[in-house]
């Protein structure tokens, strides 16, 4: 309400104050609230290491908001946080399975297709691939029970993408 200015005139202070007081209570909306606001510094300074924390804290309550923000982070290596590509793509399955989302899990596959090219050595390589083949799997197997003809189409696409890539 006073983030927004919703019936009450915008107020990144006063924001901060009640969603510190929920946060601390274990509200994990209310966490990655505070998250955001010390990643951006709204309403309080910028502090990353706090961001951080209460990110993680929402993130193990199983928000998924939380989560995605967490993952962009390490994926990116934004605000302090050390690049980690694994952990990253750990938070993105972890939504993915969480939200049921054909989108995300296709786009997991995507992100692992993306790695192969990265992959310092034959065995990551594979290991990239075989995460893409699972995931957009996943994607397929979804679509079709969901019977969303546009994802069966481009997880199918995606699939007979990956078939023609090889490893050396």
């Amino acid at each position: 309400m006073y983030e927004e200015g919703f019936g009450v005139a915008g107020n990144y202070t006063t924001a901060f104050e009640y969603w510190l007081r929920a946060a601390e209570l274990g509200d994990a909306v209310a966490q990655s609230n505070l998250g955001r606001m010390y990643r951006l510094g709204l309403g309080t300074e910028q502090d990353s290491r706090k961001a951080v924390m209460w990110l993680e804290r929402a993130a193990n309550q199983g928000y998924t908001v939380a989560k995605t923000t967490l993952a962009i982070m390490y994926e990116r290596g934004l605000d302090g946080v050390r690049q980690d590509i694994d952990k990253a793509y750990t938070l993105y399955a972890q939504v993915a399975e969480a939200e049921n989302s054909i989108k995300k899990k296709l786009e997991l596959g995507k992100k692992y297709t993306d790695r192969i090219q990265h992959a310092k050595s034959r065995t990551e390589k594979q290991k990239y691939l075989q995460q893409a083949r699972e995931w957009t799997e996943k994607a397929l197997v979804q679509a079709k029970n969901d019977r969303n003809d546009e994802f069966i189409m481009k997880a199918q696409e995606h699939l007979d993408n990956l078939s023609r890539i090889t490893v050396n």
